[in-house]
């Protein structure tokens, strides 16, 4: 007999009050009498009381109905394990004391011929008399019966909380079964599945006559018992809808959606829930993955005005939630999608779960009920709490008692929260009120003016030439240049407390897949890296890649392969750590990852090209600096060194090509710069460097000829203590007093001052995170010793690496350790766009397989990101330019080819995966020859791939069985807008007539594809 079922049914006829009645059957223990009880849970004072009980079942129970009777309100159904159906009633006055002769519970008997155990029963929503009972397999018996139990329940007596007027729907079916008889004389009326197993089996919602059953494990159908069929043979077994799908158990159609239904489907690994809509019968809505082995053992939806939420429980796993979200709709009515999100854990019991339902909805909670192994009955809560899910393009899906979306996109948005909610916004500060002019953190920054120009050049170049997709979302072309004109991205504070979809939606302009994808929008790529800088003072997280756009066009142009290749030494896009210890390649990699503690990412790399590991006091790699520099300044090359006044050391052609690469060339005049930065309005900026080249009078003179009085009052200050002699300056008294001024002082280059003034070392100075690395790097090379200088790069190539600081680029160049400091970056913003494009730079040739597995890892994905937003200019910009660049390294031509590898039998492209499959392949059988092409053949016999099918004959187009043969007729053709297709002499028969005789057609010949194919 089995295990017996322990099975809770929630009342069909429930409205929103808080007391909700509820059957439970099979709490009995196993091996006894089985039982069915009925309660009442009362969700405000959380008390449960039963009010009805039968206890005298005669055998294991495996299924429970509760009709939806107004008459008779406590009206059940038991499907026992003997084959027999019990229909009784647990009205309240079955707790009452039973009278000599006389009985409390009434039952009547449905019985069959073979005795096999119930597997489900249902009770018709629209006509309640009605019952559709299953069965186990019998090979000479059906399992699928239809009953009218009106006559067996006439003799119940009335019952107390019924109405009286209701009236049964005129409507009867018509008799199929003109024999047979069940128990207490009731007849069943039609008879379905002949030599088959039910599963499972429920009517739609609100039919009396459309039921839907899961039979013999591998096929779902649809009855229409208005016209039964008499021992209907074949696959359907007369059903108007079938179709072939394992997903046969606990068919659970939605109160919501009435054509749609899930099912499941059981596996020794778990269970697959799949959704269906019996308007496209085979076609699957939508599925997940239940990943508990101990197997599904309920399913209900939430119900409830708004909710798309599907319960189901597992004995292990509890009862989860699952909203599932749909959207458009078909000519049909059917939806265009239909989307599983997020999941919400309701119960999990400490035992394991058997059957659980959903109480009905009231004005304060929702509840669901469960029972356990033991029989034990719980209660919880069934959370409220709103789902997210997120999408490519930054949009977000609220799925909560009613679908919201939010389209960063859409304008217009009220921004003044509610009075209830009013949030004080959060106080601006004033840039003036620090001293500092942050429009220019570094010499390479763009002009405000520049930065205008370049956008408004790009904007009237974009508006001429969009991206489909671009358009698609935002309307013409008009629309989109009058949107991105309006628009204010930096529109939400970091802690600012949100309210309302508005809310959210400023939000989501700050999340990394927006601000990726407008910057593409924009031009943000490796066409001009000017106008990346431009574009990204635009969008949120500006600050991060400040200055960095403009240093790396500088940084191209003044390391590239033209002009720092000298015999043995390469020194192409190495950074300024590199060139000061020349060390390049595999070695700084191991090197690095020792002074770093192994953090780096290492691997057996390729071999380099660069043999040189020169120590501090090498005369032949400072030999080849030298002529480095010589060249440079023979061509008048960018990084041509200048005249700097430096330390007199070994190493001064380092220092010189150190400070050209940071801007400081043979054209760089310090007292330029100072009158570029106070024409910039950067006067605390100017002085500094005008203290540090030793002007200290043009120094006071910007700083009191500021309009900025605190500019004024630093600069009379400094000049008063420029005016006292050393050695007074060198006191204790000045030197403590002095500190605490300096220590208060928020300008960074007066700071800087000040600390030079009290003759304090320079690493106050340099190890000031306050000012720009450049800058910094540029006073340690002019100022510091060999040793203090390798620790200060040392020091601060370390930190950048931690932080994923992109400054920290000027120390790494394009190099291993600049492949970490990316991959900090990335994991730090997940602004994965900046680090693809940056990739392009790196010569993969000095690089480890890891770290090119990584660089191609962030191009691939910003590949992906383009593809799904249908950027495909920018795709293509993209991938030329990256070809582009790594030709001008000579990096290795096969890597550059982008060659689309197809099956030499289909033609059609392979995967990388699949090539390296069939290479295998190749190399164990030597030359591997396709098996002959049959009618058969649906899948290509050498890819394996399927084969694509014509839209005309519905037949797979196959490869040609010779190669001598014309094969124009039967090639495969396709739209380009649609992907709708078929063989060649179909296709063009369709659009220019003459197929079947039909005349010349426009249109796409796939049912509901509008697409204009012929108009292409």
């Amino acid at each position: 007999m089995g295990e017996p079922r322990r099975i809770v049914l929630a009342d069909p006829l429930a409205g929103g009050s808080r007391r909700a009645r509820f059957a439970a059957a099979g709490q009995g223990a196993p091996g006894g009498s089985g039982d069915v009880k009925m309660f009442e849970w009362d969700n405000e004072s959380e008390i449960m009381s039963m009010v009805g009980l039968h206890s005298e079942v005669s055998a294991g129970i495996k299924a429970l109905a509760w009709s939806p009777n107004p008459m008779q309100r406590h009206l059940l159904a038991l499907g026992l394990s003997t084959g027999r159906t019990q229909i009784l009633t647990l009205s309240p006055s079955t707790l009452a004391m039973p009278t000599r002769g006389g009985q409390t519970t009434h039952s009547a008997l449905l019985t069959v011929k073979h005795s096999r155990a119930v597997s489900s029963l249902a009770f018709s929503p629209a006509d309640p008399l009605l019952l559709a009972t299953g069965y186990d397999r019998h090979r000479s018996d059906y399992s699928l019966l239809i009953w009218d139990i009106a006559d067996a329940i006439a003799a119940f007596p009335p019952d107390p909380e019924g109405d009286p007027t209701w009236q049964r729907p005129p409507e009867r079916l018509e008799p199929g079964n003109l024999h047979g008889r069940g128990g207490d004389g009731v007849r069943h009326l039609q008879q379905y599945c002949a030599s088959e197993a039910v599963h499972s089996l429920s009517w739609m919602p609100g039919s009396a006559h459309e039921l839907l059953v899961g039979a013999n494990n591998k096929a779902l159908r649809m009855y229409d018992l208005r016209a039964p069929t008499r021992d209907a043979g074949g696959i359907s077994g007369g059903a108007v809808v079938h179709w072939a799908t394992r997903a046969v158990h606990y068919i659970t159609p939605d109160p919501q959606k009435k054509q749609r239904l899930a099912s499941v489907e059981t596996g020794p690994a778990g269970s697959v829930v799949r959704l269906w809509d019996v308007r496209r019968p085979g076609q699957e809505l939508a599925s997940f993955e239940v990943a508990d082995p101990s197997g599904v053992v309920a399913l209900e939806w939430t119900g409830g005005t708004g909710q798309t939420g599907l319960g189901v429980g597992t004995r292990e796993g509890g009862v989860n939630v699952w909203e599932v979200v749909s959207g458009g709709q078909r000519a049909d009515g059917a939806d265009n999608w239909t989307y599983c999100g997020g999941v919400r854990h309701v119960v999990k019991p400490k035992q394991q779960l058997m059957s659980f339902t959903f109480a009905p909805p009231t004005k304060s909670r929702r509840d669901v009920i469960f029972i356990v192994k033991d029989g034990t009955i719980g209660v919880g809560p069934l959370p409220a709490a709103p789902v997210l899910a997120f999408g490519a393009q930054a949009d977000l899906t609220l799925a909560t008692t009613g679908l919201t979306n939010i389209d960063p996109e859409i304008s217009g948005m009220t921004r003044a929260p509610s009075p209830a909610a009013h949030v004080p916004p959060p106080p601006q500060s004033d840039r003036r009120s620090s001293h500092v002019d942050e429009r220019r953190i570094n010499r390479f920054q763009l002009a405000p003016e520049r930065v205008s120009a370049l956008l408004s050049e790009q904007r009237e170049a974009r508006s001429r030439s969009v991206s489909p997709g671009l358009v698609r979302r935002h309307g013409s072309r008009r629309d989109l240049r009058d949107q991105h004109e309006e628009e204010e991205m930096d529109d939400y504070e970091f802690g600012e407390e949100i309210t309302g979809p508005d809310g959210l939606r400023r939000v989501l302009r700050h999340d990394a897949a927006f601000v990726m994808r407008r910057r593409a929008e924009e031009g943000y790529g490796l066409d001009s890296l000017e106008l990346n800088a431009a574009v990204a003072t635009r969008f949120p997280g500006a600050e991060r890649v400040a200055g960095i756009w403009e240093f790396v066009d500088h940084f191209v142009r003044a390391t590239g392969p033209e002009a720092s290749q000298d015999g043995r030494y390469d020194l192409t896009y190495q950074g300024l750590w590199s060139i000061w210890t020349g060390l390049f390649g595999a070695e700084a990699r191991v090197e690095a990852a020792t002074a770093w503690g192994g953090r780096l990412q290492g691997g057996s790399g390729a071999s380099t090209p660069r043999h040189g590991t020169p120590s501090e006091s090498n005369a032949d790699y400072n030999a080849a600096i030298t002529r480095l520099n010589t060249a440079r300044t023979a061509q008048g090359h960018i990084a041509a060194p200048g005249n700097h006044r430096l330390p007199h050391t070994d190493r001064m052609p380092q220092r010189r090509m150190m400070l050209a690469v940071c801007g400081e060339n043979y054209a760089y005049d310090t007292m330029a710069e100072v009158h570029r930065l106070v024409d910039d309005e950067q006067r605390t900026k100017a002085a500094c460097w005008a203290f540090f080249a030793g002007e200290e009078e043009p120094a006071i003179t910007i700083l009191m000829r500021s309009d900025d009085e605190r500019h004024r009052l630093m600069g009379a200050t400094i000049a008063g203590f420029m005016s006292q002699r050393r050695a007074e300056r060198g006191s204790v008294f000045f030197h403590e007093h002095w500190q605490s001024m300096v220590d208060k002082v928020d300008d960074p280059y007066i700071r800087a001052v000040l600390m030079r003034i009290a003759d304090s070392n320079w690493d106050g100075i340099l190890y000031d995170e306050s000012l720009p690395l450049l800058d910094r790097v540029a006073v340690a090379v002019c100022n510091q010793s060999d040793k203090e200088l390798t620790n200060f790069l040392s020091n601060r190539l370390r930190r950048c690496i931690t932080l994923g600081s992109l400054p920290g680029l000027a120390l790494t160049g394009f190099t291993s350790a600049g492949v970490t400091l990316l991959q900090r970056f990335v994991d730090r913003t997940g602004d994965v766009q900046t680090a693809a494009l940056l990739a392009a730079f790196f010569p993969r040739a000095q690089l480890s397989t890891g770290e090119v597995l990584t660089l191609d890892r962030w191009q691939d994905t910003y590949r992906s990101y383009l593809d799904s937003w249908l950027a495909w200019v920018p795709r293509c910009s993209f991938d030329v330019a990256t070809i582009a660049e790594r030709r001008r390294l000579h990096d290795d031509a096969k890597d550059t080819l982008q060659a689309v590898v197809v099956c030499r039998v289909c033609q059609r492209q392979l995967s990388r995966q699949s090539q390296e499959m069939l290479e295998r392949k190749n190399a164990l059988k030597g030359k591997m020859d396709p098996p002959p092409i049959t009618v058969r053949t649906n899948i290509c016999m050498y890819c394996q791939n399927a084969l694509p099918r014509c839209c005309i004959c519905l037949l797979h187009v196959r490869p040609p069985k010779n190669e001598s043969a014309d094969t124009m007729e039967d090639a495969y053709v396709a739209c380009q807008t649609c992907r709708h297709g078929g063989h060649a002499s179909h296709i063009l028969g369709w659009f220019e007539g003459g197929l079947d005789g039909e005349p010349p057609h426009d249109m796409c010949p796939v049912a509901g594809c509008s697409c204009q194919c012929a108009a292409l």
